[in-house]
């Protein structure tokens, strides 16, 4: 029976990860308080957001005072912001655009048209498919799409939602 040599590998300690690059990984260069932290003595805590010593509270504290800790966390929350705000601001456009159509009483316009108006496809509150028709709504306002086109622009009754 032949004894079987067991091999050690010496794992290599990884770097000091950054917590930042992990919790939000679109970061790709370490931030200026981060490259503080990283100077600074093992025992010694420093604020991600300004970099000053934090010289008292827990020891797994990382910021020095609230308005610091708001303001990394608002800047980090401002990607999700903007584009909720992205959504908002094309669906207003889009219902805009059918309500003025509905009120000059247009009951039908090409796909085409409608997008050099602005309106968005991509972007409506509710969508449902009957057998050809595809109906959409942009809040209260629905309108079918058959072949291209827009028709039957309608707004729903107040006591219908």
């Amino acid at each position: 029976m032949q004894k079987r040599e067991k091999y050690h590998v010496k794992k290599e300690k990884p770097e000091k990860e950054c917590w930042i690059l992990r919790m939000y990984p679109q970061s790709l260069e370490k931030c200026e308080t981060m490259k503080k932290y990283d100077e600074t003595s093992p025992g010694e805590r420093v604020c991600l957001e300004c970099g000053d010593r934090i010289g008292y509270g827990r020891s797994d504290r990382k910021f020095c005072c609230d308005a610091c800790k708001n303001k990394f966390h608002n800047r980090h929350a401002m990607s999700s912001r903007r584009y909720r705000q992205k959504v908002c601001l094309a669906l207003d456009r889009n219902y805009d655009i059918l309500e003025s159509l509905r009120k000059t009483s247009i009951r039908s316009i090409g796909m085409a048209d409608l997008e050099n108006m602005g309106f968005n496809r991509n972007y409506f509150t509710s969508y449902v498919k009957r057998s050809t028709r595809e109906m959409f709504m942009c809040y209260d306002i629905k309108y079918s799409v058959f072949h291209g086109k827009v028709m039957t622009i309608s707004k729903l009754d107040s006591g219908t939602v």
